[in-house]
């Protein structure tokens, strides 16, 4: 680590009301990255005992420009029966080059909900494309129970990816000691800060949002319906098939039966 740029009592920095500062710095002193990421900390030297000891407060690193993370499900919205289960596919998106492990959570926007949500997996890795996908699957109990007056169970859900950034240490990652830079107090004595090794990333979070539709459960016409729409073509073609064959046999039988009459009779 070296120090880039130093102004002593760098003053206009802020303005009176205001709950932030102004700090500038040259890009072309640390070779004008696209991605980068920047972390502050204010601090203290206070001279007790004759000893000089600092005190700092640090933020999260910032990464610059901050990334982009999007969660996308694939179906919208999704309607199903008591009893019913389904699972859709869920794409993340991520800015590379960042590997983020992202969380995915849900929270229900009704007071009561009966439907079970289960992400798998809900922890992931993005990899460096930019690219992860899980598997979220809804499942109604076969008890849920609808009003006779109401067609179906309408329920809204809040979808959340939260990404998590890895940490950069400024030592190696197997070192458990500190970073020790020299600082200078008011007096000018010389003395150690002690930096910690790993600072925690800030967090990015992308919401989506799903609607379930519960419908009543099939009466058994509706069953039957839904049964023949499914498998009546294939029933049919099995029992066609099958009469056609039977009528092939009684045929033969039939002719064969014809020839030995014939052969009786010429006799």
């Amino acid at each position: 680590m070296s120090v880039v740029n130093e102004v002593d009592r760098y003053k206009g920095f802020f303005e009176n009301g205001k709950s932030y500062v102004h700090i500038s710095m040259n890009l072309g002193k640390i070779a004008s990255p696209d991605h980068y990421r920047v972390m502050f900390y204010a601090e203290e030297i206070r001279n007790s005992t004759g000893l000089l000891t600092p005190y700092a407060d640090y933020t999260q690193w910032v990464n610059i420009p901050p990334p982009k993370l999007t969660l996308t499900p694939s179906q919208i919205p999704v309607s199903l029966r008591p009893g019913e289960q389904k699972n859709i596919d869920l794409q993340i998106n991520s800015t590379k080059p960042f590997e983020p492990v992202v969380r995915l959570i849900y929270k229900s926007q009704n007071s009561s909900s009966p439907a079970h949500l289960t992400f798998k997996p809900n922890n992931l890795n993005i990899s460096s494309d930019g690219i992860g996908t899980a598997a979220l699957n809804i499942a109604i109990p076969s008890s849920t129970d609808i009003p006779l007056n109401s067609p179906s169970l309408e329920y809204f859900y809040t979808l959340s990816a939260e990404a998590s950034f890895s940490s950069i240490p400024f030592t190696s990652k197997t070192s458990k000691i500190s970073l020790i830079l020299p600082f200078y107090g008011v007096s000018g004595d010389p003395g150690v800060r002690s930096i910690p090794v790993d600072i925690v990333s800030e967090k990015t979070r992308a919401n989506s949002y799903l609607a379930v539709s519960i419908q009543k459960p099939l009466s058994l016409t509706e069953q039957f319906t839904s049964f023949w729409t499914s498998f009546g073509g294939i029933v049919s073609l099995i029992g066609g098939g099958f009469a056609a064959g039977f009528s092939a046999l009684v045929f033969d039988r039939l002719r064969s039966g014809t020839a030995r009459s014939n052969q009786r009779r010429t006799r």
